[in-house]
C-alpha cells in the first residue's frame, strides 16, 4: 500500500467512528418521546449504513498493513470474517428496523453477535503475537477486541463496550496516520 492509501484507510476509520458515534446518538435519540417523531428510522440506517462500509474498508486495509509493514499473516481469516460479519451484522440492524420480525430479529443479531465477538476476541488475541508495536498501539487496539464483547455478553457493561469499539476505531485511524513510513526497530 502506498502512504496515500494508508492516509484514506486512516480517514475511512475517522469517518466510521464519526458516523457510529452519530448511530448510537441517532438510535437513543429515537427511543425517547421527545425525538421519536423527528428521528426517522432511515436516518439511523444511513449512519448504520456509512459506519459498517468505511469500518469495512479501514479492517480491509489492516490486513494489507500488517502483511506489509510486518510481515504479519496470523489474522488474515480472522480480518476477512470480522468485514464479513460486520457486514452480516449491519444488514441484519438495517433489516430489522424496517423488514425483520422481533423475535427472528434478536434471534439472528444474537447468533451473529455473538459469533463475531468470538472473532474480535481471538482477532486481538492473535494481534499480539505481531513482531513489532504498531506505532504503540498493538496492546490497546488488541486488548480493546479482547474486551469488548466480553462487555456485550455482561450485558450490563454493554456501554463500556460500545466506548471500546469506538476506541478500537480511533485507534484503528492514528495507526494509519502514524504508519505512513516503516517503523524503525532497534537491536
Amino acid at each position: 500500500m502506498k502512504a496515500q492509501s494508508y492516509r484514506a484507510a486512516g480517514w475511512a476509520a475517522a469517518i466510521a467512528v464519526t458516523a457510529f458515534v452519530f448511530e448510537i446518538a441517532l438510535s437513543f435519540a429515537s427511543q425517547t418521546p421527545a425525538y421519536a417523531e423527528i428521528i426517522s428510522p432511515p436516518l439511523v440506517a444511513l449512519s448504520m449504513v456509512i459506519h459498517i462500509a468505511f469500518a469495512s474498508y479501514a479492517t480491509y486495509c489492516l490486513r494489507s498493513f500488517l502483511n506489509e509493514r510486518y510481515e504479519f499473516h496470523g489474522a488474515d481469516y480472522l480480518i476477512l470474517m470480522l468485514v464479513g460479519g460486520g457486514i452480516v451484522l449491519g444488514l441484519i440492524l438495517v433489516g430489522s428496523m424496517f423488514f425483520l420480525e422481533p423475535v427472528v430479529s434478536m434471534i439472528l443479531k444474537l447468533g451473529v453477535g455473538i459469533s463475531l465477538g468470538v472473532v474480535s476476541a481471538l482477532f486481538g488475541y492473535r494481534l499480539l503475537a505481531v513482531n513489532g508495536t504498531i506505532g504503540g498501539l498493538k496492546k490497546p487496539l488488541a486488548y480493546s477486541h479482547i474486551i469488548a464483547p466480553l462487555c456485550f455478553l455482561s450485558v450490563v457493561l454493554a456501554p463500556i463496550g460500545l466506548l471500546l469499539l469506538l476506541l478500537a476505531g480511533v485507534l484503528l485511524a492514528l495507526i494509519f496516520f502514524r504508519n505512513e513510513s516503516p517503523e524503525l526497530e532497534f537491536v
